[in-house]
């Protein structure tokens, strides 16, 4: 049995029973003298320092088991944090313990910690996150685990999304909690995931339902820009390699489409779509417009697309090579008369949905944005 001493996210007891594995844990208030918490950089967990003549507050978990301690490293060990000995205060008796200490030089020194902010802003979205990722505990190896982490927050900030921003339902709609999950497995789960379920789902006609059998694609949240340029009237829309095209065996597999990519953990889609633009084109959109949120393809994937037409300064029309190396992007940019624009979906060359979609959306709003 050890004591371990929490400062930073294991103090919220709802995230501390998903990973150790126990709802009563025994937390008592404690404090660590000569240290002091702050954020880890721009990250969204804090990091403990050797502050002398300050005081960290925390909580203190008693008679932690062998095997709930594996349980705390296997969650840790993906932000880089090593366990050490440490002897804290307890209102004025000690007790000696342990804390996650974060590895020397490899995060830097952010803003004083504030649970509550953490709370407010990060908590709902870590405590699925951390469902997930402790699903893989004795049943991958830590390095596949804290891969596949940040796809794993990903997944759940859009289930924060999903439940701050509803879509919109009538009032002959059945309601969602009539929805009765049979069984759920997930037998894929990395940078995507596949889950398949067994479900009794309401039916129209008001008949006993039975169960249906669906496979789902798990994908992030992911906005897309078309940038506009209503002074020349020109369009800018990137061409990629696609992996969906190939699978099916098309012979065109570099699909034509607006700049796009999953919304970051913390995001807003207008901060998405504007970092994606940049990313992706090196250009900087004006204004975004959004004009539209939907589901691409909701019987086989969860992702929802939010997609906007922004105005910005284009270049001649020509071509250029963009995208981040890091995430292996191959990405041609063109600019292009709207004419021309036109012209490629005339004669089918315009593939995927976004853009047509867009493409629609300028038709009818052009003048307008011309006119401004």
């Amino acid at each position: 049995m050890n004591n371990l001493f929490f400062y930073g996210t294991l103090c919220d007891p709802d995230l501390l029973r998903i990973v150790i594995g126990r709802s009563d844990a025994g937390l008592e208030p404690a404090s660590l003298a000569d240290h002091a918490v702050y954020w880890a950089g721009e990250e969204a967990f804090p990091m403990i320092v050797k502050a002398p003549g300050e005081t960290a507050q925390g909580l203190l978990c008693r008679d932690v088991s062998g095997p709930e301690q594996a349980r705390l490293e296997f969650y840790e060990s993906g932000f880089e944090f090593s366990i050490l000995p440490v002897t804290v205060d307890l209102d004025g008796q000690s007790a000696s313990a342990s804390v996650f200490y974060p590895v020397d030089g490899h995060w830097a020194q952010g803003k004083p910690w504030d649970l509550t902010d953490w709370l407010r802003d990060w908590g709902p979205t870590a405590r699925r996150a951390a469902v997930e990722f402790m699903g893989f505990f004795g049943a991958s190896d830590q390095g596949e685990a804290d891969r596949s982490f940040p796809a794993m927050t990903a997944r759940a900030y859009s289930k924060v999304l999903a439940r701050a921003h509803p879509g919109p339902r009538t009032e002959s709609t059945p309601d969602v909690r009539r929805v009765e999950p049979v069984w759920k497995r997930a037998p894929y789960r990395k940078f995507y995931a596949l889950e398949e379920h067994r479900l009794s789902v309401p039916r129209f006609d008001g008949q006993v339902p039975g169960t249906i059998d669906r496979t789902v694609f798990i994908a992030c949240d992911a906005v897309t820009v078309l940038p506009y340029d209503p002074k020349t009237d020109r369009v800018l829309v990137i061409e990629q390699f696609r992996v969906g095209p190939y699978a099916r065996e098309d012979q065109s597999t570099w699909i034509l489409e607006p700049a796009a990519g999953r919304v970051d953990p913390g995001e807003s889609y207008t901060d998405a779509a504007r970092r994606e633009m940049v990313e992706e084109t090196g250009l900087k959109v004006d204004t975004l417009t959004e004009i539209g949120r939907y589901y691409p393809s909701p019987g086989t994937t969860s992702e929802l697309l939010v997609s906007f037409v922004g105005t910005a300064s284009l270049p001649e029309p020509g071509t250029w090579i963009g995208g981040k190396a890091d995430e292996d992007e191959d990405i041609r940019s063109h600019v292009m008369s709207f004419k021309d624009f036109c012209d490629l979906e005339a004669q089918g060359h315009l593939r995927n949905g976004p853009v047509l979609l867009s493409l629609a959306w300028l038709k009818l709003h052009r003048d307008g944005l011309r006119s401004q």
